[in-house]
């Protein structure tokens, strides 16, 4: 009998605490939730890592994502914790301030290994400044924010898990957890569609763009998109490469649609099983009618089914990390 081994998701996990003048005597309970989300976690350099900021005013970083390798070691940390204390309450300062300094390779972030990013922020107030941009470009950069307000915080500022008290943080630890746990590897189409302008139609990779050849790229898609696609499918279409996009159930229909050289090039199914059904659809569209060459296609795989292959076509596998494996 052959066991299948589990694969091990790994997450980088940042705390956002906050030590305003308001939280004094809700900070110990703070500090004890971050203390029970740290026992599920596996904290290791090359599995779960860890980091804490406490906001107030300004933000402070009491340890960065690299900082620590054991979980002891932040347990100790995290224990002796003193409020910061403080007014206003910039949240979003702070959530600035985690995008820039926080969520970066130089301060062991792995998001550009694919590994999911998490925030998770406790917040006892309204924000004295605005939030919308930070979060919208913590939001665009693959972070996942989850945010647990007491009484007195905003409601309407993020979503959120709310409690009347942070004494009652243990109620909403069980919820959370579970949230964090459907997370898995993000699916950055975005980057994917910067990987095949930069790197596939090009010259040196066979392109035959400067001779006039058309450059075609087929997307498959199984969800909707962690990153941007604007700025990378209109940088494809300035180069003149026309996109046909097909995306399954849990797809964007509506992201697809801009992705592709127009709507009605976005084509959808099912479930990926039921590709053949679309395959003609796809080539007797009015553009691949008037070109009268034989071409070869470049299938992109951005969700982790097994491969499909229709025959003899270059298939480009890239779940995570561009990866291109000639078939």
């Amino acid at each position: 009998m052959i066991s299948a081994k589990r694969k091990i998701v790994l997450r980088d996990v940042v705390f956002l605490l906050d030590g305003s003048d308001g939280t004094r005597s809700g900070f110990p309970a703070m500090k004890d939730f971050v203390l029970r989300v740290m026992e599920k976690l596996n904290v290791a350099e090359d599995k779960d890592r860890v980091s804490v900021v406490q906001f107030s005013r300004d933000p402070e970083t009491h340890f960065y994502l690299n900082t620590y390798t054991r979980k002891d070691d932040i347990v100790d940390t995290v224990s002796v914790l003193r409020h910061k204390g403080g007014r206003p309450l910039n949240t979003g300062a702070a959530l600035q301030y985690v995008r820039d300094n926080v969520f970066t390779a130089s301060s062991g972030s792995r998001r550009l290994e694919g590994v999911p990013q998490i925030l998770i922020l406790l917040s006892g107030a309204r924000s004295f400044d605005n939030v919308d941009v930070p979060a919208s470009a913590l939001k665009d950069l693959g972070v996942l924010i989850f945010t647990i307000g007491s009484r007195g915080s905003d409601s309407r500022e993020l979503s959120a898990l709310s409690v009347t008290d942070f004494a009652n943080l243990p109620t909403v630890q069980e919820q959370l957890f579970s949230r964090i746990n459907t997370v898995r590897r993000p699916l950055n189409t975005g980057a994917a569609l910067q990987y095949v302008r930069d790197n596939v139609f090009t010259a040196s990779s066979g392109s035959r763009r400067l001779e006039g050849v058309p450059q075609i790229l087929i997307l498959l898609s199984g969800a909707r998109s962690f990153d941007n696609v604007d700025v990378p499918a209109s940088a494809l279409k300035d180069l003149g490469v026309l996109i046909f996009t097909i995306g399954s159930r849990g797809s964007d229909s509506r992201e697809l649609q801009k992705i592709s050289h127009e709507p009605k090039y976005a084509l959808s199914v099912s479930d990926f099983t039921e590709l053949p059904n679309v395959q003609e659809q796809l080539v007797n569209t009015n553009y691949f009618n008037t070109i009268n060459l034989t071409i070869g296609l470049g299938f992109f795989f951005l969700n982790k089914k097994p491969d499909y292959k229709i025959g003899n076509e270059r298939n480009f596998s890239m779940p995570f990390r561009p990866q291109i494996d000639a078939c």
